[in-house]
């Protein structure tokens, strides 16, 4: 159960990262934006980003990287390699 536990807690930093660069690009202002942009209600994603055990998976983390490709790494959301900015093409 603690791997379970601490595997949430990684997803979550992960996914805070993914919020906070896309904030930090003005790609999205709020909660509610992030929710929206990947078609999640706004409940489930302020509940992922809290480590929630229910809401913070990998799917959802695919979801955010299929949505922003050409901002975020898909190997750092998925797998944590790399920095989560997309690298430049």
């Amino acid at each position: 159960m603690l791997n379970y536990m601490i595997d949430k807690q990684i997803l979550a930093q992960r996914l805070n990262a993914a919020y906070n660069l896309l904030r930090a690009k003005g790609i999205l202002h709020t909660v509610s934006d992030f929710a929206d942009a990947i078609k999640k209600p706004q409940p489930h994603i302020s509940q992922a980003l809290k480590a929630d055990q229910k809401r913070c998976t990998m799917g959802l983390l695919t979801r955010v990287a299929d949505t922003f490709p050409d901002v975020l790494n898909r190997d750092y959301l998925l797998m944590g390699e790399g920095d989560v900015a997309a690298p430049d093409r």
